[in-house]
């Protein structure tokens, strides 16, 4: 997930990222292996000469599989193929 907050930020200089919140995807425990991520990126950005601090955050499914985790977009559907 950090990974996929930092696609895009290469010009910026990337301060901090942090996971706010990770788990199953459905509250009631089904489907263990379907969690959403959400992430945050605090970064140091200049715009017309005006230097700010920027906050990006997002989230993302991800689907449990042998080998490690696999990101999957809400559009594939990951409950269904959970």
């Amino acid at each position: 997930m950090e990974q996929r907050l930092l696609w895009g930020l290469e010009d910026a200089a990337v301060n901090r990222v942090e996971i706010q919140s990770a788990g199953p995807n459905l509250r009631d425990g089904k489907l263990p292996h379907v969690w959403y991520v959400i992430g945050r990126v605090w970064a140091d950005n200049e715009e017309d000469g005006i230097s700010a601090t920027k906050i990006c955050s997002g989230g993302s499914y991800f689907l449990r599989i042998e080998d490690g985790w696999v990101h999957m977009s809400e559009g594939a559907f990951p409950d269904f193929v959970g």
